[in-house]
């Protein structure tokens, strides 16, 4: 089971991604998960 204290998106994910219809690569450091890319699966 993992737990995180803080979940962010990056600016990229802000910026370009944050829509319907994506799945998320994300990266967890720090206890952090990262969003890093996402990609549009109605394509």
């Amino acid at each position: 089971m993992v737990y995180f204290s803080e979940i962010q998106p990056t600016r990229h994910y802000l910026d370009e991604h944050e829509k319907d219809g994506y799945y998320i690569l994300f990266e967890i450091n720090n206890n952090i998960l990262y969003v890093i890319n996402a990609k549009n699966t109605n394509r």
